[in-house]
């Protein structure tokens, strides 16, 4: 049995926010932005490529809070909701990310 890329990537998404409400070094954090952004990223193209297009509303503002290259910089507890709904939106990705678009279809009928 294989795992869909998009449960792999969502399920680490929302480890990775869970953990980041623990007190972590701040070398964590640096890798925290580069690993979210690609993630949100790469379920992106995953989610145009099986046409969940509205997905793209949640994971966008992802990749642009958590970007590397134009860091967003707010204290611990300001972070602490956004990690907290990062962690569910990723593991929504998970879980309704994983059947294409035509499977989806052909369960309905």
């Amino acid at each position: 049995m294989s795992v869909r890329p998009s449960v792999l990537l969502g399920a680490t998404g929302a480890i990775l926010s869970l953990i980041a409400l623990t007190d972590m070094p701040g070398g964590f954090y640096i890798f925290l932005r580069v690993a979210l952004t690609v993630l949100s990223l790469s379920l992106g193209f995953i989610a145009i490529r099986n046409n969940f297009t509205v997905w793209l509303w949640g994971l966008a503002p992802i990749a642009a809070l958590w970007n590397p290259i134009f860091p967003v910089f707010l204290d611990r507890t300001t972070w602490a909701p956004y990690n907290f709904l990062a962690a569910i939106f990723f593991a929504s990705c998970a879980v309704f990310l994983k059947k294409r678009r035509g499977e989806i279809q052909k369960s309905r009928t």
